[in-house]
């Protein structure tokens, strides 16, 4: 049953990480040496991703082996000094370690080429969203803003154009109600 479990697991995987591999395959032919080699994106993230699995696993073996050994035992014995229970227990812990760091590194480099192309597709999906969708909302309503201005703009110009013209009537109606000679010329400089 155990075993049926990992094939099914095992061809999941392989569904999932086939087409990927293969893409990223066609992708890059000139960075890659063979299949195991890193692509100049890839290893950019492979550095820092096998650094921060490698420190998670070192801490988790470090934290998961216990302090207790052959040397901590032998510890009651007066001969026996505490760096060497530190020197059992760093040696011990290193052996765990040894037994996941490759495991650790393959999945490194599984992971950084396919975190490459997610975050490569993360990229052409906020640009088209910016070209396709932010854009045009932004041109809009910069339009929407402009044709309200000049509507605004307008309507104030026509109201400072029939203030000056009332002015210039009143004006105009005093100088003949008092029998003066009125020679200003109408605000829009015809006459």
């Amino acid at each position: 049953m155990a075993s049926e479990g990992r094939r099914v697991i095992g061809a999941i995987v392989a569904a999932v990480l086939w087409p990927v591999m293969t893409a990223l395959a066609r992708r890059e032919p000139a960075e890659r040496a063979s299949i195991w080699s890193l692509g100049r994106q890839s290893a950019r993230v492979f550095f820092p991703l096998a650094f921060l699995l490698w420190t998670l696993g070192l801490a988790w073996c470090a934290y998961d082996t216990p302090v207790a050994g052959a040397a901590a035992e032998a510890a009651e014995a007066p001969r026996v000094l505490w760096y060497q229970v530190a020197a059992d227990y760093i040696e011990r812990t290193l052996r765990r370690f040894g037994d996941i760091a490759i495991p650790l590194t393959i999945t490194a480099m599984i992971l950084s080429p396919v975190l490459t192309t997610i975050g490569r597709t993360l990229m052409t999906l906020s640009q088209w969203i910016t070209a396709n969708w932010v854009t045009p909302y932004i041109q809009k309503v910069e339009s929407r803003g402009e044709a309200r201005g000049r509507s605004e703009g307008i309507s104030q110009g026509v109201a400072k154009s029939n203030a000056e013209w009332r002015a210039w009537l009143e004006r105009k109606d005093a100088a003949e109600a008092q029998g003066r000679a009125f020679d200003e010329p109408p605000p829009d400089g015809r006459e």
